[in-house]
C-alpha cells in the first residue's frame, strides 16, 4: 500500500537541501521505504492508483529526529537530583542509588516513557547511551513500540565504589556479543546495538582494545564518553593520540560530549572520520563549561559529523529536539559573539542526517530521499508560533511549539496520529510509572528534596 503526503511544505535535508513549498511524499507501508519526494502534482499523478493519499496543507513535512545519546533507565527518577547538587554528587550521591534498584520492569517502563516522550516531540530514532542494566527489556519495548532504537548495555570492570554493575573484561565482553547476537536474532531491524562503554575511567585498557576489536569483527559501531569531566569535577583529559593507540579513533567510533578537547584533537577525528554526540543541555545542567571549552563549530567546519543527544531525565530533564535545536543555534553565537556560528539550518542537520551519521544509519535514514526508511514528521502549522511562515527552518528551530507535532512515521508505520500515540496507553502508562518510581525511591532510600515548604493534604514531611 502507498501513502503519499501531499501538498505539505517539505524539508527534505537531502544532500541538495531542496525545499518544496507544495510537496509531496510518497512511502509504501510494507517495505517502510520512501518511494518518491517531489512536487505534489508530479508525486500523485505518477502514484498507483489504490494509492492513499493525505492532505497534508498547511503542514511542514520533515525527516523523524534522532537522538544520538538517550539514558533510558532514569525516567523514573526525573528531576530527583537537587539543582544545587555539585557535579562530584551527581553519581555517588544519586544516580548510583537509582541505577543500583532498578528492576527488569522498571526498565520496561522507563523505555515506554521515553519512547512515549520521543515520538511525541518528533524523534523517530535514539541511542541508548550504554546504561541498560537488561538491555531485553529496553528492546521488547523498541520492538512493542515502533520506535527506531540503537541499544547498549551498561559496561564497565573498573570503576567508583557503588557503580551499580562492575564485571570482568571476560564478562563484559561475553555480554556484550550476547548483546549484539539478540539483537540481530531475535527482533526485527529496527532494533540494533552498539558496544558502548559509559567512559575511559570505567573501563580498562583491555577492555577498552577488545571491546572497539569485537565492535569491529561484528561490523558494529563503537560509542564512550570522552572529555565530559573537567578535571576540577574529578574528570580526566585524554588526548586523541592516547584514543588511537587503544583503537579508537576511526570512522565506526562515536565520542559524546567531547567538550574538553583541543584542535589538534578536532583535526584528528576529521581525518579519522570520528563522530561527535553533542549534548548542550546536559553540559550546561552538569555545568561543563561550553562557552569556555566548546569546541562544536570547529568540528562541524573541519567536516566532523556532530549530532545531537539529550542525556537524561536529570541532565536534561528532557528529550526534546526542538530545544536541543534551539541550543545549538544560539549559544555558540553568544559565545563567541558571532552570529555566523551554526545556523538553523546547521541545527536541522545536526538533529537529522547527521545523527543518523552518528549512528552509522545514514544511508537508511536522516533525510527524505527515494530507497531511505519512511522515518518523518508532519508538524501542523496552525499554531500561532509557526505564523508566518517566512522561514520555515527558522520557524521549525527557533519558534516551533512541541504540541505542533502532528503524526508521526516509523518504516513507513503511522505511530503518532493528531497528537496522539497509537502504540502507547498513555492512560495506563502514566499511572503505572507513578507507581513504578515511588517504589524504585524506596528501595534506592532516596527522596527528591523540595526547597519549597509542602502544606496541606499530601504534605511531604520533610525537605531538602
Amino acid at each position: 500500500m502507498t501513502t503519499i503526503l501531499a501538498h505539505a511544505l517539505v524539508l527534505t535535508v537531502d544532500d541538495r537541501r531542496r525545499v518544496l513549498p507544495d510537496g509531496a511524499v510518497a512511502f509504501d507501508e510494507r517495505s517502510g521505504r520512501i518511494t518518491a519526494v517531489g512536487p505534489a502534482d508530479e508525486v500523485t499523478a505518477a502514484a498507483p492508483s489504490d494509492a492513499a493519499i493525505v492532505d497534508c496543507t498547511d503542514r511542514v513535512i520533515t525527516p523523524g529526529f534522532v537522538d544520538t545519546h538517550v539514558h533510558l533507565g532514569e525516567q523514573l527518577g526525573r528531576g530527583l537530583v537537587p539543582d544545587h547538587a555539585g557535579p562530584t554528587e551527581w553519581l555517588p550521591d544519586w544516580l548510583f542509588h537509582l541505577y543500583g534498584a532498578l528492576e527488569p520492569d522498571d526498565e520496561r517502563t522507563c523505555a515506554e516513557l521515553a519512547v512515549a516522550e520521543l515520538l511525541l516531540t518528533g524523534t523517530t530514532t535514539f541511542c541508548e547511551a550504554g546504561t541498560l542494566l537488561d538491555w531485553r527489556a529496553a528492546a521488547d519495548v523498541v520492538e512493542a513500540t515502533g520506535i527506531r532504537g540503537q541499544l547498549g548495555r551498561w559496561t564497565s570492570d573498573q570503576g567508583p565504589d557503588g557503580l551499580p554493575r562492575l564485571e570482568t573484561t571476560r564478562a563484559a565482553l561475553d555480554a556484550n556479543e550476547a548483546m549484539l547476537d539478540g539483537c540481530r536474532d531475535d527482533y526485527g531491524d529496527r532494533v540494533s546495538a552498539s558496544v558502548i562503554l559509559l567512559g575511559l575511567g570505567t573501563a580498562s585498557e583491555p577492555l577498552l582494545r577488545e571491546a572497539k576489536e569485537l565492535a569491529t569483527d561484528r561490523g558494529a559501531g563503537a560509542a564512550v564518553m570522552h572529555a565530559s569531566v573537567h578535571p576540577d569535577h574529578g574528570g580526566q583529559l585524554v588526548p586523541a593520540e592516547t584514543l588511537e593507540e587503544l583503537g579508537w579513533l576511526d570512522g565506526a567510533t562515536k565520542l559524546t560530549h567531547a567538550v574538553y578537547v583541543d584542535m589538534e584533537d578536532v583535526e584528528r577525528f576529521a581525518e579519522a572520520g570520528v563522530r561527535v554526540a553533542h549534548c548542550p543541555t546536559a553540559a550546561l545542567r552538569h555545568v561543563k563549561g561550553l562557552h569556555r571549552y566548546g569546541l562544536i563549530p570547529e568540528m562541524l567546519e573541519s567536516g566532523v559529523p556532530v549530532g545531537l543527544g539529550s542525556d537524561s531525565a536529570n541532565g536534561s530533564n528532557h528529550f526534546r529536539m526542538l530545544q536541543l535545536m534551539y541550543l545549538a543555534a544560539t549559544l555558540y553565537k553568544d559565545f563567541r559573539m558571532d552570529q555566523r556560528m551554526i545556523p538553523p539550518e546547521t541545527a536541522l542537520e545536526m538533529a537529522t542526517r547527521q545523527g543518523a551519521a552518528c549512528l552509522w544509519l545514514d544511508d537508511e535514514i536522516g533525510s527524505l530521499e527515494v530507497g531511505k526508511r519512511a522515518d518523518l514528521v508532519a508538524w501542523s502549522t496552525e499554531h500561532p508560533e509557526w505564523r508566518p511562515l517566512l522561514h520555515p527552518v527558522q520557524n521549525l528551530v527557533l519558534n516551533a511549539p512541541d504540541r505542533s507535532v502532528e503524526s508521526v512515521w516509523v518504516n513507513g508505520q503511522q505511530l503518532v496520529e493528531r497528537g496522539r500515540l497509537r502504540t502507547i496507553d498513555l492512560d495506563e502508562l502514566l499511572p503505572r510509572a507513578d507507581a513504578a518510581a515511588s517504589g524504585l525511591l524506596a528501595r534506592a532510600d532516596l527522596r527528591a528534596p523540595w526547597s519549597w515548604p509542602s502544606e496541606g493534604p499530601g504534605a511531604r514531611g520533610h525537605h531538602g
